[in-house]
């Protein structure tokens, strides 16, 4: 598990994130917690549409968590910065240039310095451990290294997890959080005694820091919450809510600090017109539309099993896994944020890689790639390969693509082939830095996942 969390580490420090709304909307949080000592953005949301206005201040719109748990990297990062007489971050922001598809960006070195290294404490860092933890669990129930890697891959790799753990968004947190949570509730071997309260209690916690950071993940929290119950009662649900306290307690003052009121949040008062429809529904989500489902699972522009097929066979794999193991979150979970996202208003998730609101679901949904029907078991490795090229193309050219046409012929593939990488404004990668051209920034990656494979397939078996 050690050199899994290592090389998934590194793997998502490897690219530096773009520049961007969303990232940008969390780490101004962060600079304000840091710099000022408060949650409004006031004197750093110039860079951003994606926030909210209350009582004549500016707040981000997100939920708070990742730039929470990236404070304390940022202050460190800034002493050093401010120790060894670097500018402080900056950025500018310009009208896309004509024939551009992009905003022309400018942001000093010491911004993309800053939102890397709260990217990887906040994001990459528990994608790795949930990664990490997700291979221990599969080597566990299969018995086999080589298996459990290439179901780990799919999920860690092969889908939209890979770009998200390298930007500053909350999605891939909470997917990690939500996974780890599951991890500590079951045996992962049959005959291992079930877990302690608290270990019950740590998984509260985790619900309820995936919720700090991703509002939607308190469906998913809440799911886990009557696993616990229906599965250990009511003392060990007790545990679970207490373990998820401080988290809930966090939330709520922060939201009244910055909104006026525990529960009244930031797309309450959001400022853009472009996000009108937050106000629809409950934020922004409305009863599931079929159509929307189907074009969320298969459609071109931001399918899930367009961009990540090897998912497609845990799909098929998952009722008979639920059948013959009990553990139904696998299903309930991956069945909640589908119909989540197929009701909101805005399904495509704006300039994105595949269905961003599905990635909390995604460890879970991983888990069904342990029972797919024997004639089917054939396309996983080609389909693994597949998945696992769409999502390190993505990743390098930048994560962020617009909401039209096919997303990985139209966009993603045609710079590839292009032999184009870092085409979006601020992205680069470790390879870049080194003076590797294009494509051939890819290969050191490329050969550490070769080298760390080879690691793991030959490394002894870790004590139970």
């Amino acid at each position: 598990m050690r050199t899994v969390f290592l090389l998934l580490l590194v793997t998502y420090g490897y690219f530096v994130p773009p520049v961007s709304w969303n990232g940008n909307s969390r780490f101004d949080l962060t600079r304000a917690l840091v710099e000022e000592g408060g949650v409004r953005i006031d004197s750093f949301h110039r860079n951003t549409g994606d926030k909210a206005e209350h009582g004549g201040h500016v707040y981000t719109d997100k939920a708070p968590g990742v730039s929470l748990l990236g404070a304390p990297a940022y202050a460190i990062f800034l002493a050093t910065t401010t120790l060894t007489g670097q500018p402080p971050p900056a950025i500018t922001v310009e009208p896309a240039r004509r024939g551009a598809v992009f905003e022309y960006v400018t942001a000093n070195r010491s911004f993309s310095r800053g939102i890397y290294v709260v990217t990887l404490t906040a994001v990459g860092l528990w994608s790795a451990l949930g990664g990490a933890v997700l291979f221990g669990f599969l080597r566990a129930r299969t018995g086999s290294p080589a298996r459990a890697l290439a179901l780990t891959a799919a999920c860690a790799i092969g889908s939209p997890i890979l770009p998200y753990s390298t930007m500053l968004y909350g999605h891939a947190t909470a997917a990690a959080q939500l996974w780890l949570a599951l991890a500590l509730l079951v045996p992962w071997r049959p005959g291992d005694p079930e877990p302690l309260l608290r270990r019950v209690a740590l998984a509260g916690l985790l619900c309820g820091l995936a919720t700090l950071c991703e509002y939607p993940a308190a469906g998913g929290a809440a799911l886990l919450g009557l696993f616990v119950l229906l599965r250990k009662g009511r003392r060990a649900a007790a545990a679970f809510l207490l373990g998820a306290t401080p988290a809930a307690a966090v939330l709520l003052g922060y939201h009244a600090a910055a909104f006026g009121g525990p529960l009244s949040t930031g797309y309450a008062h959001v400022q853009s017109p472009l996000f009108a429809g937050q106000q629809s529904g409950f934020f922004g989500i409305g009863w599931p539309r079929p159509g929307v489902v189907i074009s969320l699972l298969f459609g071109r522009l931001r399918g899930l099993f367009w961009v990540a097929p090897v998912l497609l066979l845990a799909a098929i794999g998952l009722p008979r896994l639920v059948r013959t193991t009990r553990l139904w979150p696998a299903a309930a979970l991956p069945a909640f944020f589908l119909l989540v996202n197929g009701g909101y208003y805005m399904w495509w998730g704006g300039s994105a890689y595949g269905p961003r609101h599905l990635l909390p679901a995604l460890p879970f949904l991983t888990l069904g790639l342990l029972a797919v029907p024997a004639p089917l078991a054939r396309a996983r490795l080609p389909l693994l390969a597949l998945s696992m090229a769409n999502a390190l193309a993505a990743t390098a050219i930048g994560p962020e693509a617009p909401a039209r046409g096919d997303l990985l012929a139209d966009h993603i593939w045609s710079f590839v082939l292009a032999g184009r990488v870092a085409v979006e404004s601020g992205t680069s990668n470790l390879g870049l830095e080194m003076r590797l051209p294009g494509l051939l920034s890819l290969v050191p990656l490329l050969c550490l996942w070769a080298a760390g494979a080879n690691v793991i397939l030959h490394e002894p078996a870790e004590p139970a």
